[in-house]
């Protein structure tokens, strides 16, 4: 979405100069292509995702579709279109992910932020706070862990410690996350 090229690029974000950044213009990305309108299709979003993954096989990349949150606000997170929307999301994952992982990527599934049923998030109710998190990866301890949640601000650490970077000293503290393989198998330790 277009909040992505404000946070690496520049801010306001212009539609037309924008849009396609290959490469990107002065910010710490390399090369993006991102969208402005919620009804952009998901699908689309992952042909564009695709198209960068392919032409220049990026460390890091980001998918962010929106049908979840335009419909969840539309008609409320326990509604039909709601969960068409994350079941249609599910699917776009489910065709790709062998390739993703073929190619040595690790998988990250999760929002920013939950749904009530009314299309509210941004309260303190579980709800609008949670949101779920799936991670496919060989750093990571197989198994389903709900003992811990990761809270949103654990992400930022969590991902540097997938990727082998040292989570800057104002994360939050990746040895909070407990699924995480902490051998040296993988890197750093």
């Amino acid at each position: 979405y277009s909040w992505f090229s404000e946070l690496f690029t520049r801010y306001p974000f212009d539609a037309v100069n924008d849009r396609i950044q290959l490469p990107a213009a002065g910010g710490p990305i390399d090369y993006g292509i991102y969208y402005d309108v919620e009804e952009y299709p998901d699908r689309c979003v992952v042909l564009d995702g695709e198209f960068l993954r392919k032409a220049y096989s990026p460390d890091f990349i980001i998918y962010h579709t929106m049908s979840p949150d335009y419909n969840g606000h539309k008609s409320g997170g326990e509604s039909r279109e709601y969960e068409t929307a994350v079941f249609y999301n599910g699917c776009l994952i489910a065709d790709r992910i062998k390739g993703w992982l073929d190619d040595g990527y690790q998988l990250v599934v999760t929002g920013d932020h939950g749904m009530n049923r009314h299309g509210l998030h941004g309260g303190t109710d579980d709800a609008q706070r949670s949101a779920p998190l799936y991670i496919i990866s060989p750093k990571v301890v197989p198994g389903v862990h709900m003992v811990n949640a990761v809270p949103q601000e654990g992400i930022a650490s969590l991902l540097c410690r997938l990727m082998g970077i040292r989570p800057a000293g104002s994360m939050i503290n990746e040895d909070a996350v407990e699924f995480i393989d902490k051998t040296d198998k993988h890197g750093e330790e």
